[in-house]
């Protein structure tokens, strides 16, 4: 089987977004291992499609989903090319000034978050290890999120685990 071919076989193509079914790295990106080598599988789909990937540049998604590797959705850019198409989606917020009370705001709800998923975790005890090792997991998960909307994604997901 060529390099190719043992690639797109691990690929659902079922969807809007061509999804890597192999690994994924702790970041969500697909990886493809080939003859001993590691290759990141949306750099691998664009440089299928597109030739080589020039010097200093990185692949970036359209889509914004890691394990896409769909060509038509991945360009290559620079980092700072893929830091102001983060910006211009909304999912970073650059070097915007945000006001004490916002931020005060903010850190107010994600205790709120916390105490969620710590009386989730009091109602139905976590009795074994593993159990324990998940909830502590999940509420440092909520207190490190770098968003509102991420801690209210992960306190649930935590919640409807202990129920």
């Amino acid at each position: 089987m060529t390099k190719s071919e043992k690639f797109w076989s691990k690929v659902d193509r079922s969807g809007e977004c061509w999804i890597w079914m192999g690994g994924l790295n702790p970041s969500g990106y697909g990886v493809f291992y080939y003859q001993n080598t590691k290759i990141l599988a949306h750099r691998f789909a664009f440089a299928e499609a597109n030739g080589e990937i020039g010097g200093g540049l990185i692949v970036c998604h359209h889509c914004d989903v890691r394990p896409c590797v769909r060509p038509s959705h991945l360009f290559s850019g620079t980092h700072e090319d893929n830091r102001h198409d983060a910006i211009a989606k909304g999912r970073m917020v650059g070097r915007k000034r945000i006001s004490v009370a916002s931020v005060d705001e903010m850190r107010s709800q994600i205790v709120q978050l916390q105490r969620a998923v710590e009386k989730a975790a009091i109602e139905k005890p976590v009795r074994n290890s593993l159990k324990r090792e998940q909830y502590e997991k999940a509420l440092l998960k909520v207190i490190r999120s770098r968003n509102l909307e991420e801690a209210r994604r992960i306190a649930i997901e935590a919640i409807n685990r202990f129920r």
